[in-house]
């Protein structure tokens, strides 16, 4: 497992030991993720393929990453007849992963025979198709449809559910129970294919008992057809009974005849009649072709407008959106100054500092009475406060947390800016952290800015010769450096 931040290999701890970011939650994630992908690959040997792409996609929106979970998602689709979404799911693991990635090899079989993947494409426009005719209640064009989509797609789950639903509409029951009874044998726990037999069962058994003859009727001549995706019968398979020869011999000029008035029609029509009927054809194709580019035309000026009021709407929202969130955190920070003001003439300094840091100062109040309170509240707390944020980052470097350590110490600085402390213990932080640049930089601020202060004498040794100005680069610092660290106190 690696680091979501700096891609380091992660150890036991919870913290990583490169860039020393917490990784306990995004750990857990990437467990669950894991845990999801195991139980949607025992789904889908169970062949419960709609309960394995649920928990598929609950392991993916855990981590894009996960590999296995997303190549294991498009063979599941595949297998349901999702090519689209099949496709997707390996085109993306291919792209997070190029190298020895199996989604290449699936994309590679896939388009190396073209003629599957051509009646895959062209078995979802004619579900579309479909879809169409059902939803316009033409019932019958939906069936033919249906069955040229399963004999091209045979795996479709979606296809036998509709096709299921227009038997039913045609009344068809007992060839409904039979084609749904094929998805259920490609997706053996699909919750709406359940429903369907459940209710196709119900109503089977009720005309059972109410006319046995009939049933039984129906259901011989029903179960007799043949069902999509179990192939027709070829020209080779068609028995051709034996002719008398005798009858043959006796009709043959007869027949002679025939076909030769027919070749004499035909080449009529083809020299008289078909260029008429083509240049009529091609008058007609073009009127309908300008019609429906005058058409097109029209309606794409109209997108265009109301594609640009939409935006325009959106605008108003976002701004009109802005506005409120703005307002809130106005009301916010008076109602936080206000109980840090009520703290502090109560003595109660510390109650009062946790308010002055719920304070969001990159807001503009746009008020010089609420500046003004605020610059007075924290002139007269910055002793309180920048001790108190030295002593939190003491206990958090006592702690272990170095990234805390220079949080609070730099708020330290924020409160009291020759709060000399803040500047040494960051100072020995940052050296202990390889940042030399920002350690050098405290302990030469304690140089050119606090001459007085105690342990002047350790911070200017810390600060190269060649950093230091002409002035500072005496003894001007002989104050007693009896606690002087050599390291991290």
């Amino acid at each position: 497992m690696k680091c979501f931040n700096c891609g380091q290999v992660l150890s036991n701890s919870d913290f990583c030991a490169n860039c020393g970011v917490n990784v306990t939650v995004y750990r857990k994630i990437i467990v669950m993720s894991n845990t999801y992908y195991n139980m949607g690959l025992t789904k889908a040997q169970n062949r419960d393929l709609s309960g394995a792409v649920d928990i598929l996609r609950r392991s993916i929106r855990l981590n894009k990453n996960n590999i296995d979970a997303r190549n294991l998602l498009g063979l599941v689709y595949f297998e349901m007849g999702e090519t689209v979404q099949a496709f997707s799911e390996w085109v993306i693991s291919a792209n997070l992963n190029p190298e020895n990635n199996t989604a290449n090899r699936y994309l590679k079989t896939i388009r190396s025979n073209q003629t599957k993947l051509d009646n895959l494409n062209e078995s979802i426009k004619k579900f579309n198709k479909a879809l169409e005719y059902a939803k316009s209640g033409t019932t019958d064009m939906a069936i033919l449809q249906l069955n040229k989509v399963l004999n091209m797609n045979p795996n479709l789950v979606k296809a036998y559910e509709l096709l299921t639903l227009m038997y039913m509409r045609k009344g068809l029951y007992i060839k409904a129970r039979k084609c749904i009874g094929l998805a259920l044998k490609i997706d053996s726990c699909n919750t709406l294919c359940l429903k369907y037999k459940r209710e196709i069962q119900k109503y089977l058994d009720e005309q059972k008992k109410l006319d046995p003859a009939g049933y039984a009727r129906k259901k011989r001549l029903q179960e007799n057809s043949k069902m999509p995706g179990e192939g027709y019968i070829s020209g080779d398979e068609t028995i051709i009974p034996r002719t008398n020869l005798k009858d043959v011999a006796s009709g043959a000029i007869g027949v002679l005849q025939v076909f030769v008035g027919i070749i004499i029609g035909a080449a009529l029509v083809y020299l008289v009649i078909t260029p008429i009927r083509i240049k009529n054809e091609t008058r007609e194709v073009n009127d309908v072709v300008l019609e429906y580019n005058q058409k097109l035309a029209i309606k794409n000026s109209t997108v265009s407008e109301l594609e640009a009021r939409i935006d325009e709407l959106k605008e108003q929202v976002q701004t009109a959106e802005d506005n409120a969130t703005e307002d809130a955190k106005v009301a916010k920070n008076n109602k936080n100054l206000l109980k840090a003001v009520q703290a502090f003439l109560a003595e109660d300094y510390e109650t009062s500092m946790g308010y002055v840091e719920k304070i969001n100062t990159k807001i503009s109040m746009n008020s010089d009475v609420f500046d003004s309170v605020y610059k007075t509240l924290k002139e007269n707390m910055s002793d309180y406060i920048a001790k108190s944020y030295y002593n939190k980052g003491i206990e958090a470097y006592d702690n272990g947390d170095n990234t805390e350590c220079i949080e609070y110490l730099e708020k330290c600085i924020e409160a009291d800016e020759n709060y000399g402390d803040a500047y040494y213990k960051l100072g020995f932080v940052y050296a202990e952290l390889g940042n030399t640049t920002k350690s050098i930089e405290n302990f030469k601020y304690i140089v050119e800015n606090l001459p007085d202060y105690e342990k002047y004498s350790t911070a200017k040794a810390q600060v190269p010769d060649d950093m230091l100005d002409d002035s500072d680069s005496g003894d001007s610092g002989d104050s007693d450096d009896s606690d002087d660290e050599d390291g991290v106190g």
